[in-house]
């Protein structure tokens, strides 16, 4: 006896509608008719597609991917297959903006849910970062100013080294920081932001492998 929650709760289902607009004929369907139609349209584009699913779908969404794994591992598999029209990212907004990033001219970079959102990337707009910084400088802290990418590839995803630190980290960001307090660069933006105690860094050392680590433990260990 199969123990997979439903594809779509009773409220969801009764709610549909509201998240995004859908063609009446597919909102009434069961689940298992809704998997013989995926079937279906996976075997009739065969190369052409490619479906990449995030960790955290439901088992029913997962089953249908080609890769599954965190956002940066997905949108690396972009590259393998450029000879796919279609990209079906099962994610959030930035997941797809970043196999976009990645993809070819002639592919197209598919959001199945146009309402899925991340919190933690939704969590601060530019004037939030605004008032940020002026909260940071008028509290002593550091002084600066948050600024948009004008050059090179936006949002700039990727490895990069950092120059003081002699390592390569993972980057994915839109703004950077403008400040005196910058101990460390990648590429002329500031990487690395210090003062007294604070430290404030622009690259992601939990997906930065080997190297993130390095760095968290010599932060910590500059604590004790």
């Amino acid at each position: 006896m199969s123990t997979l929650i439903p594809v779509l709760t009773a409220y969801e289902k009764e709610h549909l509608g509201e998240r995004q607009p859908l063609p009446e004929r597919y909102l009434s369907l069961s689940d298992e008719e809704m998997d013989r139609r995926i079937l279906a349209a996976k075997r009739t584009l065969g190369r052409r597609l490619v479906i990449l699913g995030h960790h955290y779908q439901r088992d029913e969404v997962i089953k249908f991917a080609d890769y599954t794994g965190d956002s940066y591992k997905l949108a690396g598999q972009v590259s393998r297959h450029p000879d796919a029209e279609f990209i079906v990212f099962c994610g959030v907004h930035f997941m797809a903006e970043s196999a976009d990033v990645l993809s070819g001219d002639r592919q197209q970079v598919i959001l199945p849910d146009l309402a899925a959102g991340c919190s933690m990337a939704d969590m601060a707009d530019p004037e939030q970062l605004e008032v940020c910084w002026r909260d940071l400088e008028g509290l002593g802290i550091v002084p600066g100013r948050s600024v948009r990418l004008r050059e090179g590839r936006i949002p700039r995803i990727g490895w990069a080294e950092v120059d003081r630190l002699d390592e390569t980290f993972y980057f994915a960001h839109s703004y950077a920081a403008e400040t005196p307090c910058a101990t460390a660069h990648s590429e002329d933006i500031v990487a690395v932001a210090e003062r007294g105690s604070f430290t404030g860094v622009q690259f992601h050392p939990e997906k930065s492998g080997a190297a993130g680590a390095r760095f968290l433990e010599s932060l910590c260990l500059s604590l004790v």
